[in-house]
């Protein structure tokens, strides 16, 4: 799949399977494998990446044979000294030998001078003395019933010495390349570099991923390989507590620059087939499209169907409230704007509009946006709501009208259905399934003389796309036909009214490859 979690690299992976101490120092490497499927152009991080390590302090016995330190016990003027290379925090002494109520008591000492009160005193137990105490050289004596007692080499079995995890980092690696990239150092308030232990990092590591991303070839291989590279200049333990990543994969929809010519003189549909990636989950889509030849003419009056009487039923607006009703269209229209009839009962309200596509039977995805009006009257009356001329196809079309500023009513009396809802999730009415508002749309009309017989359309999935042009360029999203995109192939349809040349080109599709 095109994504990694913390699951995926194992138990052991986020616990002590994580542990590694090699010449004196920490670093672990972890794989991350990630499945793009070998046909991806390209390749972007998702939102969301997380990544935190925690490294932590480690526990070593330096009396074990491998220890990357070795703790020295000699005789020195009839006491046991202790010696280390540095200092280190020397966290416990275990005895060979204990007996019950033994104490390990830590001097410090100079040449044959010994402190005369201990610097640290543990009584033994099941995990021997607990000391913690930092020093390079002590001198150590067994202490029962109130009375020091000598000890020798043979007498200490182990000494645990505690290795904090010192200048902790992290870095990044493409399998097979031998470049890390490091994650940028902390600033702390001085303005110097840190590198605290524990940090979240998803916002460096999703840069340094896709900064490798980038600099692939395409098509990116059927699997991508990182080693997550954990470093500490002294012997420590680490622990990954978060890992999310996933890849928002990219390919071309056609394998081509299409071009179509259209005859005129009639209405013209050429499908193309869109080839979808195996198990691919689509997530958007855009295809360029240009469109050459000769444009229609537009009257620029326009027309505008009757706005049904109102009744004295109503249902309320506000923000957040949205009302909506049904229109249907018997052909494909050219819509400019539409009138609703409206009550402001307090006085003046600011109000919009937008036009949707039908989605199983209630509004969906937005295919026109009307500006806001100012609404004065508090008696009912008719609102013109303007919007960008916009090509729709024939069949269901919902018109939305919200209040921003309430309270508002939109007053029934259409012929369709009515909804209500919050602007994503919309119901149908229980009491006015089959009373729509009283509105209408305006449309423009081409003139007699053109030589076309409507507007381009372009379809995918059978969905309706918005943005198709008459005549010059634009990007079509293909967000409203996401849910149709499944399978291996889908149809794309362009329907042309008149003669023309249509150019299809980077169809890009938008996808992740699940589990």
């Amino acid at each position: 799949m095109s994504r990694v979690r913390l699951a995926d690299i194992g138990s052991g992976a986020a616990a002590a399977g994580l542990d590694t101490a090699r010449a004196g120092s920490f670093r672990r490497e972890v794989r991350l494998s990630i499945f793009t499927g070998g046909v991806a152009q390209a390749a972007h991080v998702a939102a969301g990446t997380q990544l935190q390590v925690t490294l932590i302090s480690r526990d070593l016995d330096a009396r074990a044979a491998g220890a990357p330190e070795a703790a020295l016990l000699a005789m020195q003027s009839g006491s046991l000294a202790l010696t280390l290379p540095v200092a280190r925090q020397i966290r416990s002494v275990r005895l060979a030998s204990p007996a019950a109520g033994d104490v390990v008591a830590a001097f410090r000492f100079d040449g044959s001078s010994v402190s005369e009160d201990p610097v640290a005193v543990g009584t033994h137990g099941a995990s021997g003395a607990v000391l913690d105490v930092t020093d390079r050289a002590l001198i150590l004596k067994r202490r029962n019933g109130g009375s020091d007692f000598a000890l020798t080499p043979s007498a200490v079995s182990q000494v645990v010495l505690r290795y904090p995890p010192a200048n902790p980092r992290l870095a990044l690696r493409r399998v097979g390349d031998p470049a890390e990239f490091p994650f940028p150092a902390r600033i702390d308030s001085y303005g110097l570099p840190s590198f605290p232990a524990s940090t979240p990092r998803g916002a460096d590591f999703a840069k340094i991923i896709q900064s490798v991303l980038d600099r692939l070839p395409v098509p990116l291989p059927d699997s991508l390989e990182f080693d997550l590279i954990l470093i500490a200049d002294q012997p420590c333990s680490a622990r990954i507590d978060a890992l999310d990543l996933s890849l928002l994969l990219e390919t071309p929809g056609l394998a081509d620059k299409t071009v179509l010519r259209f005859p005129g003189g009639r209405r013209v549909v050429e499908r193309l087939t869109l080839a979808l990636p195996a198990g691919a989950q689509i997530h958007a889509g855009r295809v360029n499209v240009s469109v050459s030849g000769t444009p229609p003419s537009v009257v620029p009056a326009e027309t505008a169907a009757p706005v049904p009487p109102a009744g004295g039923e109503a249902l309320a607006l506000g923000p957040g409230m949205l009302a909506a009703t049904r229109l249907d269209l018997p052909v494909a229209e050219l819509v400019t704007g539409a009138d609703v009839v409206l009550a402001a009962p307090a006085g003046p309200v600011r109000v919009r509009a937008n036009l949707r596509a039908d989605t199983a039977g209630l509004p969906g995805a937005i295919l026109a946006e009307g500006g806001q009006v100012t609404f004065p009257s508090a008696r009912p009356a008719s609102v013109a709501f303007d919007m960008p001329p916009t090509a729709i196809p024939a069949g269901p079309v919902w018109l939305v009208v919200e209040a921003l500023g309430g309270p508002a009513q939109a007053l029934l009396g259409g012929p369709g259905a009515s909804a209500t809802g919050d602007g994503r999730n919309f119901a149908l009415h229980p009491a006015a399934r089959e009373r729509g508002l009283a509105a209408a749309l305006r449309f423009a009309h081409t003139s007699a003389s053109a030589p076309d017989g409507g507007r381009f359309e372009l379809r995918l999935g059978g969905v309706f796309l918005p943005g198709m042009p008459d005549t010059g360029a634009a990007e079509i999203d293909f967000s409203p036909a996401i849910d149709a995109l499944t399978g291996a192939t889908a149809a794309l349809e362009v329907c042309a009214p008149r003669r023309a040349m249509v150019t299809l080109d980077t169809a890009v599709l938008v996808y992740t490859l699940p589990g």
